[in-house]
């Protein structure tokens, strides 16, 4: 399970997602426009413990709400996160 999860947005170096994991897996990280469009899908593989993971975006995001969304089988959680 996933407990404590955060996102953080810096303009210098994006968005990074931090969480705690129980096993080492692998999670789908999506990033949506607040209108619902997806820009930007990856898996990544997590560590067991604390893990700070960097979504490197190709381009700058415009100002505004995204949202976060983490996929770890059947549990989803997603996070708004303010863009500016």
């Amino acid at each position: 399970t996933n407990t404590a999860t955060q996102v953080f947005y810096n303009s210098e170096t994006g968005i990074m997602v931090c969480l705690n994991s129980g096993s080492t897996k692998d999670m789908l990280f999506n990033l949506y426009e607040i209108s619902g469009r997806l820009i930007y899908s990856e898996t990544k593989t997590m560590n067991s413990g604390y893990t700070a993971i960097p979504l490197t975006m190709l381009n700058k995001l415009a100002d505004g709400i995204y949202v976060v969304r983490i996929i770890n089988g059947a549990q989803i959680t997603s996070i708004k996160i303010l863009v500016h």
